[in-house]
């Protein structure tokens, strides 16, 4: 009863003050669940704003340790074909280029994935773990090929037999490819 007692102000107003004041409270439950859906929204479109830029950091440095990969092997037949050892001097240090870049890149690409759930990234670490050691495999190949042929322009035969297809140096790239 004390409860009933209370109210009797609310009862005893006007119809009109009666309806702007439940507008206004609606008007303010609105704001209230208006503000809260544009925070959430900032908040996701924040998530995929970074989700896109680590997203195309990823492909960016995935495809600079590819197309390295695609050139230090061009410079590996350059290297075998050159005829003066200045030549070959400069498609060396192009090979040694070109790894460096495909390493800062593999160092880029895991330093990216670290701030995620390693769970998440299994595959991909992997993959990267796998490139890695294919990429030492064929590296050793690559400097034996050099050091046995491709500094001497009388055995470009030979060098090229690792080189095409069936040879082991070919086989070795495509396994990184």
């Amino acid at each position: 009863l004390r409860g009933i007692k209370k109210m009797k102000w609310f009862r005893n107003m006007r119809i009109a003050a009666k309806l702007i004041i439940g507008f206004l409270i609606v008007a303010l439950i609105t704001g209230i669940v208006g503000g809260i859906g544009i925070f959430a929204l900032r908040q996701v479109n924040n998530s995929y704003e970074e989700s896109f830029t680590d997203v195309a950091a990823a492909l960016e440095y995935t495809e600079l340790i590819s197309s390295s990969f695609q050139r230090m092997r061009m410079n590996l037949y350059g290297l075998v074909l050159a005829e003066s050892q200045q030549d070959k001097g400069y498609f060396l240090e192009r090979l040694d280029e070109f790894k460096g870049i495909i390493d800062e890149n593999i160092a880029a690409y895991r330093e990216l994935i670290a701030d995620y759930d390693q769970e998440l990234l299994v595959k991909e670490t992997a993959l990267i773990d796998g490139l890695q050691e294919n990429l030492i495999i064929f590296g050793s190949k690559k400097t034996d090929v050099i050091d046995r042929y491709g500094m001497d322009p009388e055995l470009q035969a030979e060098a090229f037999e690792q080189l095409r297809d069936g040879g082991e140096l070919r086989a070795l790239a495509l396994t990184v490819d």
